[in-house]
């Protein structure tokens, strides 16, 4: 975690001190403690998202080959015990035409990364046999499920998705606008160790505000660029929609 963490921030650049509060919030430094694999997950997936915000804030400047492997491996590695995540890697196919050399390329590029995203998706369903337990289960998938509620499976909660849009999607806004009120205005905690005990919603905001700061802040005289309004509204539906996959994915399971 320490090692990934300190290249996010030496390459983020122009905004390595957003990436650096980051990379030290509380949160993120007890899961790096533990013998778990979500310190992967949050450094690699932040060493991407600084790797391609380069690209998205030099507009002009032609993507490299190296670049590519290096961001879709920090995805890969990032996404392999959570493959949901690997939606995000898709604002790759947002890149303008700027960014490649000729059209071929940039078809090539964005039909790769479709094919990356799309393959780490499907083995959710259809586990690799390397996956041990899990493939065994694979030719019945009405088996996988939560083992704490008898009936519940992936196909059961599929399916009363699939024939209850409405009723789920204000499920599931209701508990993500939810948790966001409650880290911000409630009384749940979001900064904390975990069982080691959690602050109250004041330090939310705490880090909020540093957050503010740090996004913000330049030296004097430096010269500040902006990824554009269109990828800042991409990026907040990127944001929204990792946040509703990942929901329905604990839903579903």
């Amino acid at each position: 975690y320490i090692v990934v963490v300190f290249f996010a921030v030496k390459l983020a650049n122009k905004f390595n001190m957003l990436v650096a509060l980051i990379g030290l919030l509380p949160n993120n430094l007890f899961i790096a403690s533990a013998i778990s694999y979500d310190g992967v997950v949050t450094a690699f997936l932040l060493l991407a998202t600084v790797l391609i915000t380069n690209e998205l804030l030099e507009p002009e400047k032609k993507i490299t080959w190296q670049s590519t492997l290096g961001i879709l491996f920090a995805y890969v590695i990032g996404s392999l015990t959570k493959p949901v995540y690997i939606v995000m890697a898709l604002m790759l196919v947002f890149l303008g035409k700027k960014k490649f050399e000729n059209r071929f390329q940039e078809v090539v590029f964005k039909l790769s990364v479709c094919v990356v995203a799309g393959l780490m998706l499907y083995a959710i369903f259809k586990p690799l046999p390397a996956a041990g337990g899990d493939y065994q289960l694979v030719g019945n998938a009405s088996f996988l499920g939560d083992k704490r509620n008898v009936g519940t499976s992936f196909s059961g909660q599929i399916s009363y998705i699939l024939e209850n849009p409405l009723t789920y999607t204000k499920v599931l806004l209701g508990s993500m606008f939810g948790m966001l009120w409650d880290y911000l205005f409630g009384g749940d905690s979001f900064i904390g160790y975990a069982y080691l005990g959690f602050k109250s919603w004041i330090w939310t905001w705490v880090c909020v505000v540093v957050a503010f700061f740090t996004a913000l802040f330049s030296e004097k005289n430096e010269k500040r660029k902006s990824i554009g309004l269109k990828y800042i509204l991409l990026n907040l539906l990127m944001i929204f929609g990792t946040s509703a996959i990942v929901l329905t994915s604990m839903y579903v399971s």
